[in-house]
């Protein structure tokens, strides 16, 4: 006999480790467990409560960041005022502390959630993890981890072209260093904006 190709697809702890591991699956599950929906049902557990509680304080802690790197940003690129780039080392140090942050209380309630839904949990061996979005998706009337991902990389390749054809307009010497750093800190600032809950929750 055979073996089916379309046994243990997935896991739980597989899903799991997607929302830990993978940037873009991860601000996916933020999305769908700050739903109103889904945060009144689980916020009565004293555990989730807290969980959600650190949750919104890491995201304050994001956005500080986020405005000083934008800032940081102008400053550079307008007011030729180059000690902003001793912001940097900060802003990434702080960035990567506070998404490490929400990426654990997303992950503690995201197991609440799909481990309430999919008792027991062996049943996600043969739901992949984009299945198991569209079904949360049409269940919460959201989008979909897919859709999600399209309109991010449909975003971003519009917004490179378009500083390209900004830099060609209005760069008056070769193309130099200083370009190529604008653009770099550019998509950067872009990808952070689009993960943002005021941009990310329009996408669709």
């Amino acid at each position: 006999m055979t073996a089916s190709y379309q046994e243990n697809v997935s896991s739980f702890d597989a899903i799991i480790n997607s929302i830990k591991y993978d940037i873009e699956v991860c601000r996916w599950f933020e999305f769908f467990v700050t739903q109103p929906a889904i945060a009144a049902e689980l916020q009565s557990d004293a555990q989730m409560a807290q969980a959600y509680g650190d949750l919104q304080k890491a995201v304050f802690k994001q956005r500080v960041v986020l405005a000083l790197a934008l800032i940081s940003v102008l400053a550079i690129s307008f007011l030729k005022t180059y000690w902003a780039f001793l912001m940097i080392p900060a802003v990434l140090y702080y960035g990567i502390r506070f998404q490490g942050q929400k990426k654990d209380c997303v992950v503690e309630i995201s197991k609440k959630v799909i481990s309430r839904d999919y008792a027991p949990v062996d049943s996600l061996s043969s739901i992949t993890l984009f299945q198991l979005s569209e079904q949360y998706a049409k269940k919460y009337g959201i989008a979909s981890l897919v859709d999600k991902i399209y309109c991010v990389d449909q975003v971003k390749r519009y917004s490179v072209l378009v500083f390209l054809v900004v830099v060609m307009a209005v760069w008056t010497v070769a193309f130099s260093w200083k370009a190529a750093l604008a653009m770099i800190c550019y998509y950067h600032l872009i990808r952070a904006g689009l993960m943002t809950a005021v941009v990310y929750r329009h996408l669709r």
